[in-house]
């Protein structure tokens, strides 16, 4: 597992909030003036039990994607097997209370794939269960992602996952 620049801010930046708070940071320590290397790498995602809402998506996101889902349900742009996948890996880090790292495939239009890493930290909101997941998503235009998916949970026991457990979740409160 290799972190990007962006990424490394980004795990470094959630780390010493972590510490601060001595739990998962709440989302009102969160300020984007702070975050200007990222911040055309970020993804906002609200989770609720049913469904994750991209609040806001960093214009690099947008312009790999082809469309800027800000606003939008992962459940309105996304379909499948990729789909339960990337709700797999926001529901991971809000169930473990951690970061989780991600490396796929990514389809670039219908006929190229990219390689992309994905960093996933949980925020809490105002003192509740973990409601925002922060991620970083880098591309690299030169190669192509593994065939198969992996994530690796980075706070807990490093432990790496083939797939994700895509059982329900049930939060603890922060």
């Amino acid at each position: 597992m290799e972190l990007t620049k962006e990424q490394q801010f980004v795990l470094d930046a959630w780390r010493k909030e972590a510490k601060r708070a001595q739990n998962v940071p709440n989302w009102s320590t969160f300020d984007p003036i702070d975050f200007r290397l990222p911040l055309p790498y970020l993804i906002v995602a609200e989770l609720t039990p049913d469904r994750i809402l991209y609040r806001l998506v960093g214009t690099s996101m947008a312009h790999t994607w082809g469309a800027d889902f800000t606003g939008k349900y992962l459940d309105e742009v996304m379909q499948d097997d990729y789909r339960f996948y990337i709700e797999g890996l926001f529901r991971r880090a809000a169930e473990i209370r951690a970061p989780v790292y991600s490396h796929s495939k990514f389809q670039w239009f219908k006929d190229r794939h990219l390689d992309t890493t994905r960093l996933f930290v949980p925020y809490c909101l105002e003192g509740e269960e973990v409601g925002i997941v922060l991620v970083c998503q880098i591309f690299n235009y030169d190669k192509v992602g593994p065939d198969e998916p992996r994530s690796i949970d980075l706070e807990r026991d490093h432990t790496e996952h083939e797939t994700v457990d895509l059982k329900r979740f049930d939060p603890e409160p922060c």
